[in-house]
């Protein structure tokens, strides 16, 4: 549905737009869908939505902020393993290129 995938992608942008790990909490104030959600339908709705991105491919890190207490779990996503790799071209990749541009 659109607002499933509305839900997923402000998800997905919310992970991808820090550096450290956000907790749920911070999670469930970002992302919107999640914000009026009771305690038990937001952990739900969480728990499926990691997993769906999970399955189609996006690397969901876990882990602390503070090194020595590991006090709750963070999430992101690591952007450099998001990324697609830089697209380069051969010359006659080039040259069919600027064929079918024209």
């Amino acid at each position: 549905s659109a607002r499933k995938s509305e839900r997923l992608v402000n998800l997905l942008i919310a992970l991808l737009s820090t550096r450290r790990y956000l907790t749920r909490a911070e999670l469930r104030s970002m992302v919107e869908a999640y914000r009026d959600s009771t305690d038990q339908a937001f952990e739900r709705q969480f728990e499926r939505d990691k997993e769906e991105l999970r399955a189609i491919g996006v690397s969901i890190e876990t882990g602390s902020n503070d090194v020595l207490f590991e006090d709750e779990e963070g999430y992101r996503i690591n952007r450099r393993s998001f990324e697609l790799p830089e697209i380069t071209f051969t010359a006659a990749e080039l040259s069919a290129l600027a064929l079918a541009g024209s």
